[in-house]
């Protein structure tokens, strides 16, 4: 299970319960979903979840049962493909659940490799710089090289180290003879403005010889 820690509807319904006043209000809760909605939550904190989708199916459209779905959606994040997920995600619109869920799926899937599900989700570029380092690699492996490309430049030109999951796309464009001296000498720049004087450093190396003498005076 990608579930770490014990879920709890009632922990975060207080955040959500906001956003839903109006369709509380339309709803009919009755005691009975009430009850059913409880022992859903009992049955996640243990871990049961053939129990949950049994009593998921009995709750129709109560307003809370995304969360149930969340959850179930979360004990499985491998196992989910990308139309599943981008499913969710209409189902979880204007509500917080869909960014958590969105961020989550994503990581998880760039983690797998799963660069087909990943990019059915990030139908955009990520803000996150982890995400769009997945992004970047799920284009290169689905032939989208320019772009792959214009990506790996964009976040390889940075003063500041890179996250590790970008270091594939780096060798592959590297290896594509796609950096050169004005770019490492751009990146050194920024380090340097950034005070990563072992960044700097580090950079200066891949130059050309010609290069090399600039960068040792850098």
């Amino acid at each position: 299970s990608d579930c770490n820690s014990k879920p709890s509807v009632k922990a975060a319904l207080w955040i959500f319960l906001m956003t839903l006043l109006p369709a509380l209000a339309a709803a009919e809760i009755s005691p009975q979903n009430r009850q059913l909605y409880l022992q859903a939550d009992k049955a996640m904190g243990q871990y049961r979840w053939s129990d949950v989708r049994q009593i998921r199916d009995q709750l129709a459209n109560y307003p809370l049962a995304i969360y149930i779905d969340y959850y179930m959606l979360e004990s499985r994040l491998r196992q989910v493909d990308g139309a599943e997920a981008s499913a969710f995600m209409v189902e979880a619109q204007n509500t917080p659940l869909q960014i958590r869920f969105k961020d989550k799926y994503l990581r998880r899937a760039g983690r797998d490799r799963r660069w087909q599900d990943f990019l059915a989700v990030a139908t955009t570029m990520p803000r996150d710089v982890e995400l769009q380092c997945y992004y970047h690699r799920a284009q290169y492996s689905q032939g989208l090289k320019d772009e792959a490309w214009a990506g790996a430049r964009h976040l390889w030109n940075h003063g500041e180290s890179r996250p590790k999951a970008g270091n594939p796309l780096f060798d592959a464009w590297m290896d594509d003879d796609q950096l050169d001296d004005d770019l490492i000498w751009s990146r050194m720049m920024k380090a340097v403005d950034e005070r990563q004087g072992g960044l700097a450093q580090y950079v200066g190396k891949m130059g050309s010889p010609e290069l090399a003498a600039w960068a040792d005076t850098m």
